[in-house]
């Protein structure tokens, strides 16, 4: 008796394996699956876990940290820049962006005050570029904006008029 919530997970991680049969070897993995009997999203899994490991022998937690913070928001910016030539303004990934600069920048002092730093680190950058909380956006309406961008609109501004006057 299996839980379908992991049911439906298992399948469609195994439609995503079958859809890239060349990454995956969509049928190795089947062949080892009739042998063991075990499923092989459970293979992919365990490879993935041998990995990451790896990762956080060679480099410790502030390498696995920096991967999770850094590899989805770099493919979720990337695609949103990918707009077919509009100028779209997205404070999303721009904030994302900034307060990753700067949290890399205190990160020395940060690691050594907070306990369990770098687990807040990834549950702090999940949250910021969640889909669904958009902490991110969250930041800049409620910290950058009324702090920053005040102070940035009335330097554009004199530039503005700077301009004008020449």
């Amino acid at each position: 008796m299996t839980n379908p919530q992991i049911e439906r997970v298992l399948e469609s991680a195994d439609n995503l394996m079958a859809n890239n049969p060349v990454i995956f070897q969509y049928e190795k993995l089947s062949e080892l699956e009739k042998k063991s009997g075990f499923n092989k999203v459970y293979f992919i899994g365990a490879f993935a876990v041998v990995i990451l490991s790896a990762v956080f022998l060679v480099g410790g937690a502030k390498l696995v940290t920096d991967l999770i913070s850094f590899l989805y928001p770099a493919y979720a910016s990337l695609k949103a820049l990918d707009t077919d030539g509009e100028a779209v303004r997205d404070p999303q990934w721009t904030t994302y962006w900034i307060v990753f600069t700067f949290i890399s920048i205190i990160e020395p002092v940060l690691s050594w005050i907070v306990p369990f730093y770098y687990v807040i680190k990834v549950a702090f950058f999940g949250w910021m570029c969640h889909p669904k909380f958009q902490g991110a956006s969250f930041i800049h309406t409620h910290a950058i904006d009324p702090l920053v961008m005040r102070h940035l609109k009335s330097s554009a501004k004199e530039e503005v008029i700077a301009k004008k006057a020449e």
